[in-house]
């Protein structure tokens, strides 16, 4: 199916008007966030699960 291109796609660089939600929990990984993005979609990569930086 050849999508027709809209602004969303122009303005965001990608190809279908796909968005992979953030997910924390190791719900989303970064090999599904790639994934994505080489599809042509938009990934997106939660990091509630990592530490601060303390500030020194």
């Amino acid at each position: 199916m050849k999508m027709q291109p809209n602004a969303i796609t122009d303005m965001l660089g990608i190809r279908y008007p796909v968005f992979q939600g953030p997910m924390g929990a190791g719900l989303s990984t970064p090999a599904l966030v790639a994934a994505v993005t080489n599809a042509g979609g938009l990934g997106g990569h939660c990091n509630s699960t990592l530490k601060r930086h303390s500030k020194p």
